[in-house]
C-alpha cells in the first residue's frame, strides 16, 4: 500500500514533465503513453497495472485529426481530445474496485491534467502532420 502512494504521485509528476519537456517528434502512429522520442520510456503505459495503452493510442490518433473535423475551434477540438482521453481512462478504472478504483481515477486525472495543461505544443505538432 505505501508503495502504491509513493509510486503514483511520481508517475504524474513523471508524465508531467515529460511532456512540459516540449513537444515530441511527428510520429506517424500512435505510440502509447507518453512522447514518441526518448521521454517516452519515463511514462508507463500501465502505471501501477492499470492499462492506459490503448487509451494513450486513442489520444495520440485524436490529436492526428484536424482540428475542425473534431470542433469548432481549434482549443475546443484539444480538449475534446484530452477529455475522451480521460473518459477511456476511467473506462479502464471501471474493472477494478475498492481502492484499487480510487488509485486508478487518481493516476487517470494525473494523466489527464498532464495533456490538458502541458499538451500543447503536441497537439501542435500532430495538427502539422
Amino acid at each position: 500500500m505505501y508503495l502504491k502512494r509513493l509510486i503514483a504521485p511520481l508517475a504524474i509528476a513523471v508524465v508531467a514533465l515529460t511532456v512540459a519537456l516540449g513537444a515530441a517528434p511527428a510520429a506517424q502512429a500512435a505510440n502509447g503513453c507518453g512522447p514518441a522520442d526518448w521521454r517516452g520510456r519515463f511514462v508507463p503505459n500501465s502505471p501501477i497495472g492499470f492499462n492506459f495503452r490503448s487509451a494513450c493510442n486513442w489520444h495520440d490518433n485524436c490529436y492526428a485529426v484536424p482540428w475542425n473535423r473534431v470542433a469548432y475551434s481549434y482549443a475546443g477540438a484539444k480538449d475534446y481530445c484530452d477529455r475522451w482521453f480521460y473518459y477511456k481512462m476511467a473506462q479502464v478504472c471501471g474493472y477494478t474496485s475498492g481502492l484499487d478504483f480510487r488509485w486508478c481515477m487518481y493516476v487517470a486525472y494525473g494523466y489527464y491534467n498532464a495533456v490538458s495543461r502541458y499538451g500543447a505544443s503536441a497537439y501542435r505538432s500532430a495538427q502539422r502532420r
